[in-house]
């Protein structure tokens, strides 16, 4: 509507660019547009037009300021306006001269003082409206959050005005002020007509975002009588009815708003918007037999980005009869409120209109969204739009500036209209068909098609508005448009006009490639027409187009997918030979094959089927030709067969001639397809169709497996087909040769027996085998089995897999496979006969099953033969259930197949159970004695653990026969005298304590072991063994023979001889000295440096052994001075006899092993130092009567040495550069400690 706003600029006063510039140009500021477009200006005039843009009438009032709220009786006969002042004019559209009523402003002392209730003087109206069918009752709202219901009567011809306040509470008066230089309050100086200009007051109320009156409706609903109005603020929601007497019937508060006096600031900038829908007649579009029904009236209000709708109603009391008259409501009458829908929009949401009883629209500031309150409130259009291309009224909240657009947007029967600044936009919701036209006017033919199919289907997104809601009556709407379109668009897209108009040509006169059309209009008119339930379209009228047009290939290439998918499964034969006979001229077999193998077989040519499959080696397609479109169950094994013979020819030519490349490469190809033979014969027999596994219908799996079994199990050759066309099927490798016994069951097993055998064993769990009358059932099948196996025409070791799987399968169906027991036993007698150590596994597990149906005669001696064959589980089930322990014992030592961690466990077992009142069986004991040469080989540990546990007095036995072996015997007895050091058992938690059934040989020689392989750790096996102290006496002198000094001043300790210890350490420091001195001296070969490590190493031991010695504070025989001293002096005496061996000799070599020996005597002064003041002693005087003893047992050895100061001065430097070293780390260590400390508490 560009007219009307030009109309009013060219009513304006002063030319349009001179009142701009003047500041008195006329804008629109507010709208009202129901049935006629009411346009209010910020000169204060009313334009009013009708909706064909003509001009109606002005309303005008003198000197009046801008309009800021209208609104439009539904008769179209009455304006009422407010403005920037507070007034408020009605104006009778037939006489526009001058209002009919007037609501004048009040001043602060009249409402003050109680004697008058309205708007104050320059309080700006907000909201204006009528309420109920009276022109002269109406309700305002200004921009102090004050609300008022005005009835405008007469009294005598003079006006008489009521006003009722609604909400809200009057602004206090603000403080005086002097006005500054600049200030625009101050100055009056303007070109253009100034405004009255009134103080600000306070406000004390909420903002009054938005009121709306209930209209009235097509149809009387008894909410009409109420009057009822809604009033939103940012904080709250009241609906007000004014009959029969005023009262407040709903208020809800924000969900949001816990501190209702914080909400002045929280909620300043939140918008609130309110729009109600009356009651109306519209078609029952949620019933299928249609018809008329009346809407609820409805509120839809907002906050911010939220939405919400409320129903109301009226409730009666039980015995008042509804009132038939409009304008009389009960007195005691309800209105109950039900919210039936929320959702949030996309943003803060600035206006909001009821396009229809279902259809919301909101006004956001950069989109409109329309919003369907049906089947759970959903987003149906979306579109772009600025609302800051909209007029607005400027609103002044607590001192801030706020634009409304609320009475910029108006909707009438559908239509939305816009107020902008230059224009008045009027649109509608597109309906269904709009939107298909809208893409075939673009050209997009199958973007409609597709469209039109979403929408006959109900899944098209958006906007449905002209569709019917129940699917049968929508389908009858799009059904018949989808077809006129499909049909118009191929035939234009087909048209000879096409070659000559502009859609096929560029603007540059270019030819455009409509391949891509073509290809597109095929998929898209197949959903067409699958959603219309009828595809004779596309196979009749669109392939013809297509096969005219010379384009049958991109038919068929679109239509392949949907069949390949199974989407479509049934289509015409002529079509069926062109799609097969494509892919074969194009060389694609394996999209042939699978074409035919998802076709419905009613759409094959069978012959062509048959023939390409045949010609092209499509053996899965094949199949399913001969059994879903001829029903023939047996011609795929006929065809296979003959693959099958033909697989053993070219073995044999291949074992006769030799193989070459073409011969290998044609083998592998038909062998490939030769083993299609047994997943078909599985899955038939099994009631499944090949290769899909979908089930057969129960009597045509009857049929297939009753047709296949008697094939299969027929003795001799057959015909087939049956009938005069017919031909025997032969076996045999050679032409014109005998045909065997069941020649197709042979011929299987011959060519793979493992496979046939377990097709076969798929085959005898299905229930059809059940009913033995129906010619064919286990028992026949395992008595042809062993029949073909009499005849000896199977290498053994395919006759041992049939008799496998004989034996597996007579326990597993007991009631339908009942043999004699001379034919099991048979059966049993070649299983255990057979030599392959690669079946044994298999044969004996066969054996089992076959024993657990079938028990042997007693006398039957079978255990000879299944210890030949190494059946021992079934030896070990016998013998245990016979109580025979040393043949079970056997048993399980002479199975070679038990790991060893199992074999001890069973070991064990048997051995438990064989024994009575805990003795064990002589002839038990000589089975594990003679198997223990075996047992120690297995695994060491575990045997030692046994025999202890359960034959301990046989360990000497165990130790003979380990003998000459140091390693291995060490081994055996550290397991049970040092359990702690040898390999813990799988089981084992805990570590055990040692073994008490070792003897003081057993002891003996451990230790002779220890000393040889590992003397390091005999201190630590004493520890761990506690000897008696008879053992003990036993094993000092093979400590003293094999020079263990460690471990004999460890039994010298622990038996109380203290002195003879320390006499010890004496004797054994000088004898270690003279054994280096004597090496250095006789220059002992190239082993003098390990001999004298080894000495090295022995005083090492030593050493530290003597200072637990002199360190232990139990010993009161002997005080610790003492103790000390004759181990300090009898290492200095060491160390000085080594040294005065090395300067005598020169041995330069000798200079590491004194550095060691030295550091020795830093050792035992370091551990003296430490433990001095715990044990009371002097270290100065020990210190001295260090020197002074060790000079006189200088003086009088053998050899006195002349350097023995020289050596105190060497170990006391060396003790002083030690303590030196560590208190300068230490002095270090602290000073960095204190750093890192004080740069951590300088951020505190």
């Amino acid at each position: 509507m560009k007219g009307i706003l030009e109309q009013v600029r060219a009513f304006s006063a002063a030319p349009q660019k001179a009142a701009t510039v003047l500041g008195n140009a006329e804008n629109p500021t507010v709208m009202a547009a129901n049935g006629l477009v009411c346009i209010g200006t910020s000169l204060g005039k009313i334009y009013v037009f009708d909706f064909k843009q003509n001009l109606r009438t002005v309303c005008a009032v003198k000197d009046a300021l801008a309009v800021t709220a209208i609104a439009l009786t539904q008769d179209r006969t009455f304006v009422a306006a407010g403005y920037q002042d507070g007034q408020i004019h009605l104006f009778n559209l037939s006489d526009t001269s001058k209002p009919v009523r007037s609501v004048p402003t009040l001043p602060r002392a009249a409402v003050v003082s109680g004697r008058r209730e309205g708007h104050l003087h320059g309080s700006r109206i907000t909201h204006i409206g009528f309420v109920g069918p009276r022109h002269t009752a109406i309700v305002s709202a200004d921009e102090y959050g004050m609300a008022f219901y005005h009835s405008l009567g007469k009294v005598l011809f003079v006006e008489a005005t009521d006003v009722l306040r609604l909400l809200g509470k009057y602004p206090e008066e603000p403080q005086a002020r002097t006005p500054t230089v600049g200030d625009p309050e101050r100055s009056s100086v303007s070109t253009a007509k100034s405004p009255r200009r009134h103080s600000r007051w306070i406000r004390q109320s909420p903002h009054i975002l938005s009121m709306v009156s209930l209209p009235l409706g097509s149809v009387p609903n008894p909410t009409d009588a109420y009057n009822i109005t809604a009033i939103i603020t940012p904080i709250k929601l009241v609906i007000v009815a004014l009959k029969p007497s005023p009262k407040t019937w709903f208020r809800k508060r924000r969900a949001e708003d816990r501190y209702a006096a914080l909400v002045n600031e929280i909620h300043l900038d939140t918008s609130a918007c309110l729009s109600w829908y009356p009651s109306i007649s519209v078609k029952n579009e949620d019933s299928p037999e249609g018809g008329m029904r009346n809407t609820i009236p409805t509120l839809l209000h907002t906050w911010g980005s939220s939405a919400m709708v409320l129903t109301i109603r009226e409730e009666l009391a039980p015995h008042h009869v509804k009132s038939q008259k409009r304008g009389m409501p009960h007195e005691d009458a309800k209105l109950l409120f039900e919210e039936v829908g929320s959702w949030t929009a996309g943003d803060e949401i600035r206006a909001v209109q009821w396009l229809t009883p279902f259809q919301a629209l909101l006004v956001m500031d950069f989109s409109i969204e329309v919003w369907d309150i049906r089947d759970g409130c959903k987003l149906i259009e979306r579109a772009s739009f600025s609302i800051s291309t909209l007029a607005s009224v400027t609103l002044r909240l607590n001192e801030r500036k706020v634009r409304s657009y609320e009475q910029s947007v108006c909707a009438y029967k559908g239509k939305l209209f816009l107020l902008g600044a230059k224009d008045i936009l009027v649109g509608t919701l597109l309906t269904w068909t709009d939107h298909i036209l809208g893409l075939v006017e673009h050209g997009d033919s199958l973007a409609a098609i597709e469209l039109a199919t979403a929408y006959h289907l109900g899944t098209a997104p958006g906007n449905q508005s002209g569709l019917p809601r129940i699917a049968e009556a929508r389908k009858q709407v799009t059904g018949n448009q989808l077809r006129e379109l499909m049909q118009a668009s191929v035939r234009h897209a087909f048209s000879p006009e096409r070659l000559t108009d502009s859609t096929h040509r560029t603007a540059d006169n270019r030819g455009v490639d409509l391949t891509s059309l073509f290809e597109g209009l095929v998929p898209t008119c197949i959903y067409a027409s699958i959603a219309l339930e009828n595809l004779d379209f596309v196979y009749e009228d669109l392939f013809d187009y297509y096969q005219e047009a010379g384009i049958e290939g991109i038919f068929l290439t679109a239509l392949t997918p949907f069949l390949l998918d199974g989407v479509l499964t049934l289509i015409p034969p002529w079509i069926t030979q062109h799609l097969i006979s494509m892919y074969e001229e194009k060389g694609d077999l394996s999209t042939a094959e699978a074409l035919i193998w998802h076709l419905d077989p009613l759409s094959l040519d069978v012959n062509q089927a048959i023939q390409l499959c045949r010609d092209r080696g499509l053996w899965d397609a094949l199949i399913y030709v001969y059994i879903r479109a001829l029903k023939d169950y047996v011609g795929p094994v006929v065809e296979l067969i003959s693959l099958v013979r033909r697989v053993q020819k070219l073995r044999q030519t291949a074992g006769s001639t030799g193989i070459t490349p073409a011969l290998e490469s044609a083998i592998e190809k038909d062998t490939i397809n030769a083993y299609k033979v047994f997943p078909y014969i599985a899955a038939t027999l099994s009631g499944l169709i090949y290769p899909s596994q979908v089930p057969l219908s129960v009597e045509e799996g009857s049929t297939a497996k009753a047709d296949l079994y008697g094939f299969l199990t027929d003795g001799r050759s057959r015909i087939w087909p049956t009938g005069p066309t017919g031909k025997l099927v032969l076996t045999n490798d050679e032409e014109g040769g005998t045909e065997p016994t069941y020649p197709y069951l042979r011929l299987l097993l011959r060519f793979d027996p493992e496979s046939m055998l377990h097709t076969l064993d798929i085959a005898l769990e299905d229930s059809y085998l059940n009913d033995d009358n129906q010619g064919v059932g286990r028992l026949i099948i395992m008595k042809i089995l062993l029949e073909m196996l009499n005849t000896g025409d199977f290498p053994p070791s395919d006759a041992t897999l049939i008799r496998i799987f004989v034996a597996r399968n007579v326990p597993k169906y007991p009631q339908y496979i009942k043999m004699p027991p001379s034919l099991l036993h048979s059966v049993l007698v070649e299983l255990a006969s057979d030599k392959d150590v690669e079946t044994r596994e298999d044969r004996q597990l066969a054996a089992e099953y076959l024993l657990s149906a079938y028990k042997p005669r007693e006398g039957d001696d079978l255990v000879s033969l299944f210890e030949s064959a190494g059946f021992y589980r079934i030896l070990r089930s016998r013998f245990g259930a016979e109580r025979q322990w040393s043949s079970l014992l056997e048993a399980y030592l002479q199975d070679l197949d038990i790991p060893s961690t199992e074999l001890f466990v069973h070991l064990d077992e048997v051995v438990v159970s064989s024994s009575k009142k805990g003795i064990i069986p002589r002839d038990v004991i000589l089975v594990v004695m003679d198997s223990l040469p075996r047992l120690l080989a297995i695994n060491l540990n575990k045997t030692a653990l046994f025999i202890d546990k359960r034959m301990p007095d046989q360990h000497p036995r165990a130790l003979e026969l380990l003998e000459g072996d140091d390693e291995r015997q060490l081994v055996y007895l550290r397991t049970l005298l040092e359990p702690s050091k040898a390999l813990p058992g799988p089981y084992e938690v805990e570590p055990r304590p040692a073994s008490q059934h070792i003897d003081q040989d057993g002891q003996r020689l451990f230790f002779e072991l220890m000393c040889r392989t590992e003397p390091d750790g005999l201190v630590e096996a004493l520890s761990v063994m506690k000897p008696s102290t008879t053992s003990l006496k036993i094993l000092l002198p093979i400590f003293k023979q094999n020079l263990a000094h460690d471990a004999l001043i460890f039994l010298l300790s622990d038996l109380g001889n203290i002195s003879d210890a320390l006499d010890y350490i004496e004797k054994a420091c000088r004898t270690e000295a003279s054994r280096i001195t004597n090496i250095v001296e006789n220059r002992v070969g190239v082993d003098q440096e390990h001999n004298i490590a080894s000495i090295v190493d022995r005083i090492k031991r030593m050493s530290q052994r003597s200072i637990a010695l002199c360190k232990d504070t139990k010993i009161s025989t002997i005080s610790a001075d003492e103790r000390w001293l004759r181990l300090l002096q009898a290492q200095i005496l060491l160390v000085q006899g080594v040294v005065d061996a090395a300067s005598l000799s020169g041995a330069e070599s000798l200079e590491d092993s004194i550095e060691e020996l030295r550091s020795l005597v830093h050792q035992s002064f370091d551990a003296l130092l430490l433990h001095s003041s715990t044990q009371g002693i002097s270290f100065p005087q020990l210190f001295r009567d260090l020197v002074t003893s060790t000079t006189e047992a200088n003086k009088y050895s053998e050899e006195p040495s002349t350097e023995l100061y020289t050596e105190f001065r060497t170990i006391l430097t060396g003790m002083l550069d030690t303590y030196r070293y560590d208190g300068e780390l230490l002095t270090t260590t602290a000073a960095l400690v204190n750093r890192d400390v004080n740069a951590a508490f300088e951020g505190w």
